[in-house]
């Protein structure tokens, strides 16, 4: 689809995840959306419904994704991986992190996800700022220089509280 898509109006981010591929194929997946108008393209190795990749391996797919395009690279992490074992290693290979939505066993250990079929989906806005926004601050220390994109904006204030807690941009949602 994308080569029908007039880029010029809007400055979009493109999204990939390694779900599926061999590293080189997700190099190669990564080095054809480069040759669109995107101004950066996402990584996405945690979506909330993927399991079984390693700290190894997501650096793995970050390296090779960092060859194969001359675009910026903006790394999503999830409250359900190890960040301390990955961050440091991307470093130099990306120049933001965006957090994702709060897995539903995370958020809601106790109740049944209406979407257990699909391995149980994710939450976010309220239900998962206080788990990502703790993310958010835990990312600042290990890595204060890359900049951090604040999600789970729910409330217009929701935008200060995340500069306040060290967030470079903010992304939301609808309600």
């Amino acid at each position: 689809m994308a080569p029908s898509v007039d880029f010029s109006w809007q400055r979009l981010v493109g999204s990939v995840s390694p779900e599926g591929s061999t590293v080189d194929q997700f190099a190669e997946m990564v080095s054809r959306l480069s040759q669109f108008r995107f101004v950066a393209l996402e990584i996405n190795p945690f979506c909330p419904n993927v399991t079984g990749y390693s700290a190894e391996k997501v650096v793995e797919y970050t390296k090779a994704a960092k060859e194969a395009t001359p675009k910026p690279l903006i790394f999503k992490v999830s409250a359900a991986q190890d960040v301390s074992a990955i961050i440091p290693k991307v470093e130099g290979k990306i120049e933001a992190i965006s957090i994702n939505a709060v897995p539903w066993k995370l958020a809601f250990p106790e109740e049944r996800s209406p979407l257990a079929h699909l391995d149980g989906g994710a939450v976010s806005g309220k239900p998962a700022q206080k788990r990502n926004w703790n993310l958010l601050q835990w990312i600042r220390v290990i890595s204060p220089d890359i900049p951090v994109i604040g999600p789970d904006i729910w409330e217009y204030q929701d935008i200060a509280r995340l500069e306040e807690l060290g967030a470079s941009a903010s992304s939301f949602g609808a309600l």
